[in-house]
């Protein structure tokens, strides 16, 4: 078995084996515009996250800012209350982003969503650094994850892009593409420390908390690669994702968040070859 195979038949046992619960990032608003009763509602439900402000966006859209997890986002109830939209919003008629318009006023930044030039120089980055990898190691449609496997959230960015990973094993198009788990912080000179297939390995350990094999010299070096190349990416706090599929026409840096990942899931079923 080669490598590559052996780290998708690894991929698949942590992942397919529904040992790994579903990410969720849910909102919660209150009930001054048609559909947050009902965003209310199904937040309480949820019991995740709060809502630390309301306002009234362009075209009678409900702008509404979000706490997630000690993190803010920032998201739209449309002005039939149906659907609550995050993530890349724009306003096609004039080509303003709205998200970054309102995350600069309201949050003070663009709400954890980078594309253009910058999102191509962090991939550049992102490119260089050590990692674990699943998929074909010469594609041009490349997934980075970069994340602390110490904290909650960089569980919870390891667990999703998992997920992610699932459903593109599923639907037959990881062949055409690679996922990178960059890791950082103190489980980093362990993980990195083995092989390929051995880091993938080590990854399904970090989920069930268990911690087997030498952390070597080789390992710290390539912890501190990633260590000291952190700092020089600016643009979004990790844990985040660096996405660059071409062929899906998609390039961004993006917080985690379940929007980021669904949004990667829809792009990453087009691509056939």
């Amino acid at each position: 078995m080669t490598s590559n195979s052996y780290s998708m038949h690894l991929l698949r046992r942590f992942v397919l084996g529904g040992a790994i619960a579903a990410l969720m990032f849910p909102a919660v608003a209150s009930a001054e515009a048609p559909g947050l009763a009902r965003l209310n509602q199904m937040m309480g439900q949820q019991k995740a996250g709060k809502i630390t402000k309301v306002f009234s966006a362009q075209n009678g859209y409900t702008g509404i800012v979000m706490e997630l997890h000690g993190r803010k986002a920032l998201g739209f109830l449309t002005p039939d209350g149906k659907y609550f939209i995050s993530g890349l919003v724009e306003n096609l008629q004039t080509g303003q982003n709205i998200t970054q318009m309102y995350g600069n006023k309201y949050i003070g930044s663009t709400s954890g969503i980078v594309v253009g030039i910058k999102a191509n120089e962090v991939a550049q980055m992102a490119a260089k650094l050590p990692a674990a990898t699943v998929g074909l190691a010469s594609s041009i449609n490349q997934l980075d994850v970069v994340f602390d496997p110490a904290t909650k959230p960089g569980q919870q960015a390891l667990v999703a892009m998992l997920h992610v990973a699932r459903h593109f094993i599923k639907k037959g198009t990881m062949k055409y593409m690679d996922i990178h788990f960059i890791p950082y912080g103190k489980y980093a000179p362990w993980i990195l420390s083995a092989s390929n297939v051995g880091r993938i390995d080590r990854l399904g350990d970090t989920v069930k908390h268990q911690f087997p094999g030498a952390t070597t010299t080789f390992g710290t070096n390539d912890a501190g690669i990633v260590a000291r190349m952190l700092p020089s990416i600016k643009v979004v706090k990790p844990p985040f994702l660096i996405v660059n599929m071409p062929q899906a026409g998609m390039v961004g840096v993006f917080a985690i968040n379940t929007q980021a990942f669904n949004a990667i899931t829809r792009a990453g079923a087009t691509i056939t070859h």
